[in-house]
């Protein structure tokens, strides 16, 4: 955020673990502990909608009512507090309606950043899980009844570690989508080529919209045309 306005501190990551570990760390653990419920009953929503079967289609109808009730609990709040040092209840409700009244909420691809972290996460992982193959099997010709339990954990450090790294370029992304949606011209003056992608996204977004709208418009005019020309 400090570089988004332009500001350069100085000593920024001591200032950055500064109220996050002080007057803020109520709000981070409680919209910790909400962003992943809500992301649990969007996984489950996602999985049991593709179910053939009656009852696992009505438990991903609940899954999705709650994830649409805890959507106003979001990860952006967490942007406010760092910002504002708003309570996370209060930050998340503030950064929501930013960003649906902006027209940002439909450029923001949270779902794809997520996917992606997660999907990098496994990979290295699985490199992980590699390495400790050669390890064990290559170069100390290791041949005991412990190898799985080696390459299992070196699968779950890989994929730990992935996910604790990637999460910092999420944050910075939602970071830069909240600043954006309050103050979308000083990026301009800090990171023009990044300003005119936002930009362009964000216009292509409202012209969908409003071709969208005109078209609903076009049809309701055409049924109420047919209508009265039935009723002549």
């Amino acid at each position: 955020a400090l570089w988004y306005y332009g500001k350069k501190p100085h000593s920024p990551v001591r200032k950055a673990l500064k109220r996050p570990l002080t007057t803020s760390f109520g709000s981070i653990v409680l919209g910790a502990l909400i962003v992943g419920i809500s992301r649990s009953f969007a996984i489950m929503a996602a999985y049991f909608r593709t179910s053939v079967n009656v009852v696992m289609q009505l438990f991903g109808l609940c899954a999705v009512l709650i994830d649409n009730v805890l959507s106003n609990f979001n990860i952006y709040g967490f942007c406010y507090i760092a910002i504002y040092g708003n309570a996370y209840v209060d930050a998340s409700r503030e950064a929501f309606e930013l960003m649906a009244t902006s027209g940002l909420r439909g450029v923001v691809v949270d779902d794809l950043i997520s996917g992606a972290s997660i999907a990098l996460s496994f990979a290295i992982g699985v490199i992980c899980s590699g390495a400790g193959w050669v390890l064990t099997s290559v170069i100390s010709n290791y041949d005991g009844d412990k190898t799985l339990v080696v390459y299992i954990v070196s699968f779950f450090i890989g994929f730990a570690t992935g996910v604790i790294v990637l999460d910092v370029f999420e944050s910075v992304a939602t970071t830069i989508y909240v600043c954006f949606a309050e103050e979308p011209y000083l990026l301009e003056g800090v990171n023009y080529p990044l300003y005119r992608t936002l930009m362009n996204s964000w216009y292509k977004q409202q012209e969908t919209k409003e071709e969208s709208e005109s078209g609903e418009t076009e049809s309701v005019s055409s049924v109420h045309s047919s209508e009265l020309a039935s009723e002549v």
